[in-house]
């Protein structure tokens, strides 16, 4: 049989049940082809035309190009599987997963009220909301806080720094240099982040 009519005679052909193969060469699928089984296709290059391939079973290759679509079979409920609200940090070649950690984020607030005059940060918070300023007040940045890359944003919400100052001190380092800086005006922020060693603001 020659290439051309080979070549006809796989585009109109369709496999049902059962395992087939293809060893060696090239075949082209000039029309729709559908296979079902599992079907294996060792050595050569299977192009598809533009009309597509459907296979009902199992495909195996070792790369593949273009465009692909279809459906994904989930994994089947376990005692491995996560339970609600945390996630998998990994999945064995079975799919059980490995560890599940908690999917929760911790509190990025950092609220400081009347009563802390003069208070010393050291939470894993991104944002220091300083709701009261009738008086006042002293941050002090804990060294603890000193890693490289950690930024820390400080807010009067209280709207009275103007008059009562917020004063922001770290125990190790400087910030920009100097010893503390001073939020100075009403509704003021001041934005901080550290190379590990000093602060700078941003």
């Amino acid at each position: 049989m020659n290439a051309f009519l080979f070549v006809v005679f796989l585009a109109a052909r369709a496999f049902a049940g059962g395992s087939s193969g293809w060893s060696g060469g090239d075949a082209l699928l000039a029309s729709t082809q559908t296979w079902t089984g599992n079907n294996t296709f060792n050595g050569g290059l299977v192009t598809v035309g533009n009309q597509g391939l459907t296979v009902n079973g199992t495909a195996t290759a070792t790369a593949f190009s273009g465009p692909l679509s279809g459906s994904a079979t989930s994994l089947a409920a376990n005692g491995a599987n996560c339970s609600a609200g945390s996630f998998p940090l990994g999945v064995d070649t079975s799919g059980a997963v490995e560890s599940c950690t908690a999917a929760s984020l911790a509190d990025p607030v950092y609220t400081s009220s009347a009563s802390a005059v003069g208070f010393t940060f050291n939470t894993v918070a991104t944002l220091v909301r300083i709701t009261d300023t009738s008086a006042a007040r002293a941050v002090t940045i804990a060294t603890a806080q000193n890693t490289a890359g950690r930024i820390i944003i400080l807010k009067d919400e209280g709207g009275s720094a103007g008059t009562n100052n917020i004063t922001i001190t770290p125990q190790s380092g400087n910030i920009d240099g100097q010893a503390n800086v001073k939020i100075v005006v009403n509704y003021g922020v001041a934005r901080l982040y550290t190379n590990g060693t000093d602060w700078f603001t941003w």
